[in-house]
C-alpha cells in the first residue's frame, strides 16, 4: 500500500513537472513570437498583454509549489519574472535558491545573469555567465560574455584584450552550433568592433565588404 502511495505522489509530481515548464516555455515563447503573430498592430499591447499572461504563470506555480522539487520551483519563478525588460531584484532572489539546491542546472546560472546585467551589475553577471560554462560548456553562456566583454570594454588599457576574448568566446559559440544564426550575428559583431580597435574603421569597411560579397556568394550558391 505504501509502495502505491509513494508511486502516485512520484507521478503527480512528474505531472507538475511537465505542466509548469510547459507554462513557463509556453510564456517565453508568447513573448519572443507575439510581434511575429500580432503584426506591428499588437505592438502597443505587447507587454501588457506578456505581464498578464506571467501573473497567470505565476499563480499556477504557487498552485503547484508543494509538488514541484525545491531548485525547479525556484528557478521556474525566477524565469516568469524575468521575462520583461525591467530589471526585478526579486528574480535575483529566485534564482540564487534555486542555484543554492542545484547548483548543476545552467539555464538558472543564464537567467541570472541575464537579471543582473538588467541591473546593470555588469561583473555579477559575468560572473554568473562563467559560473554557467564551470558546469556545462555551452553556446548561450558563451554568446552571453561575448556580449558583455563588448559592453565592459570600456576602459582604453583592457579594451583591445577585452574585445578579442570576446571573438574567441563568440567563435566557441558557433563552434558548438554552425547553424545557429544568433551565435553567428553575435561573431560578426564581434569581429567588427575588433577590427575598429585593433585596426581602424578603414579595415573595418573592408572586412564588411567582404561578409557582403560572401553572403551574396552563398545566396546565389542556395539559388
Amino acid at each position: 500500500m505504501m509502495e502505491v502511495e509513494e508511486e502516485r505522489d512520484r507521478d503527480k509530481e512528474a505531472e507538475s513537472l511537465r505542466e509548469a515548464e510547459a507554462a513557463v516555455e509556453g510564456l517565453w515563447e508568447f513573448s519572443t513570437r507575439y510581434l511575429e503573430r500580432r503584426g506591428a498592430k499588437g505592438a502597443a499591447s505587447k507587454w501588457e498583454d506578456i505581464k498578464q499572461r506571467m501573473e497567470a504563470t505565476l499563480q499556477l506555480l504557487e498552485k503547484q509549489k508543494d509538488h514541484l522539487p525545491k531548485a525547479r520551483y525556484w528557478y521556474l519563478k525566477g524565469k516568469t519574472l524575468n521575462v520583461v525588460p525591467e530589471h526585478n531584484p526579486e528574480v535575483e532572489r529566485c534564482l540564487s535558491q534555486a542555484i543554492k539546491h542545484a547548483p548543476e542546472l545552467v539555464d538558472t546560472w543564464n537567467q541570472l545573469g541575464e537579471s543582473y546585467w538588467k541591473g546593470g551589475q555588469a561583473q555579477q553577471a559575468h560572473d554568473c555567465f562563467a559560473g554557467a560554462l564551470t558546469q556545462c560548456k555551452n553556446k548561450e553562456s558563451l554568446r552571453n560574455i561575448s556580449m558583455l566583454l563588448r559592453y565592459m570594454c570600456k576602459d582604453s588599457g583592457t579594451r583591445e584584450k577585452s574585445v578579442e576574448e570576446s571573438v574567441e568566446r563568440a567563435k566557441e559559440a558557433v563552434a558548438m552550433d554552425v547553424k545557429d544564426g544568433i551565435s553567428w550575428s553575435e561573431l560578426s559583431l564581434s569581429t567588427c568592433l575588433c577590427t575598429v580597435v585593433v585596426w581602424g574603421l578603414y579595415e573595418l569597411t573592408v572586412l564588411m565588404l567582404n561578409l557582403v560579397y560572401l553572403s551574396a556568394q552563398g545566396v546565389e550558391h542556395v539559388s
